[in-house]
């Protein structure tokens, strides 16, 4: 009797739950099954950011490096559990430094992968189209990364940039030049489009403001795969001084046939030549190249963390160029602990205009704005420090 109660028993707590189950499965209102609600960091989907980068063709160097610096602090981050549990999903895409490709890469990071920021992108054409296409949508490039003055003066709604303006490297190679090194002659030379053009506009204001005037200029094509007739022009005015406006292949051709020809004036350049792919192309005939930075030295001791990072995650030794990332993608994380689960783009526009004397703690503090604070609105870095070639690494001036 007692068996045959226990068999009855059995039957009807089966019975009892298979039907709370089919109960919960009709109605939803099992926990387990219940939808995140949107934006909820509970659903563990990646956060996607993406970035147009040259990383072929003429300045490829700058664009790896630059996405190795973004994907260092990506996976760190990741590390820690990303942001409020959710990871973030970086999509560097190629543009060759080619103004319409750059274009078509955001568009396709915004409508396909469904990214919510731009991050790190690079390239004064390429940020300007697609200001044009991302300002009406209140969309953020976190890390517009562009030394041009016409990217954030005056300030565009979309593009938060880095680092410090041409406003600033220019003349600062000039006064180091005139004051540092005495120089009386000093020639400059730079590419003939939007980039190099308001940086020799800056240099000649400052050369006026200290009585002198260059006693030779001379431009190339951003395509051109030679700069014999440059040198030998500039060579012919017998300066004491070069500043050298260009980047990657071309200032590299300028660098080693000055070489050759056992021209040695002082040269200077800007802040993307601090490149370990750049220091190669020119070799012992780079020694003594002087450029500047918005960053610290990456030889420095408190710049040991960034160098962990790159070995640990087996990625390039980082340079100022990769620097560029790591301080888009920085800044990109500050901005993204400020909206809690609400990972929109406007949301993100909004957190990074309110980052105040952010210390990211590879350079000057970062600092945005609304539009209507001014011209400093939209150009979170406004100061440099020169850095010299020594044995294959750039280090800081000595005072």
């Amino acid at each position: 009797m007692i068996r045959k109660s226990t068999k009855y028993l059995f039957y009807i707590c089966f019975l009892f739950i298979f039907l709370v189950g089919c109960a919960d499965r009709n109605t939803g209102s099992s926990s387990t099954s219940a939808t995140p609600s949107k934006g909820s960091g509970s659903d563990k989907k990646p956060i996607v950011i993406g970035a147009s980068l040259p990383l072929s063709g003429t300045l490829g160097y700058m664009g790896k490096d630059v996405a190795d610096g973004i994907q260092a602090v990506v996976n760190d981050a990741n590390d820690e559990g990303g942001i409020n549990g959710r990871p973030i999903k970086f999509i560097p895409m190629d543009d060759a430094y080619d103004p319409a490709k750059h274009l078509a890469n955001t568009r396709y990071l915004v409508d396909n992968e469904k990214a919510v920021a731009i991050v790190g992108s690079l390239g004064t054409e390429g940020l300007k189209s697609a200001a044009k296409y991302l300002n009406p949508k209140n969309f953020p490039v976190i890390g517009a990364l562009s030394i041009s003055d016409a990217i954030s003066n005056p300030p565009q709604k979309s593009l938060f940039a880095l680092p410090a303006p041409q406003s600033v490297e220019g003349p600062t190679l000039v006064e180091y030049a005139v004051k540092k090194l005495k120089s009386k002659r000093i020639a400059f030379v730079y590419q003939n489009d939007s980039w190099g053009e308001p940086a020799f506009k800056f240099s000649q204001e400052k050369m006026k403001s200290l009585g002198l005037e260059f006693v030779a200029v001379e431009t190339f094509e951003p395509k051109a795969s030679e700069m014999s007739t440059q040198l030998h022009r500039i060579k012919e005015a017998k300066p004491d001084a070069v500043i050298l406006y260009a980047l990657g292949s071309q200032a590299a051709s300028f660098v080693n046939s000055a070489a050759d020809e056992n021209f040695k004036p002082a040269l200077l350049g800007p802040s993307g030549l601090n490149s370990p792919e750049w220091i190669k192309l020119v070799g012992k005939n780079g020694e003594g190249i002087i450029s500047c930075s918005s960053y610290y030295p990456i030889t420095a001791d408190n710049m040991k963390w960034v160098r962990d990072l790159h070995e640990k995650y087996k990625l390039s030794n980082p340079s100022s160029n990769s620097l560029m990332g790591t301080s888009a993608a920085l800044v990109f994380i500050e901005a993204a602990k400020k909206v809690g689960n609400d990972f929109t783009p406007e949301a993100l526009l909004k957190a990074t205009e309110k980052i105040k004397s952010f210390d990211q703690k590879i350079g000057d503090p970062i600092s945005f704005g609304k539009l209507d604070e001014g011209e400093k609105a939209r150009r979170g870095q406004t100061t440099e420090s020169i850095i010299i070639l020594k044995d294959g690494l750039f280090e800081p001036e000595e005072n």
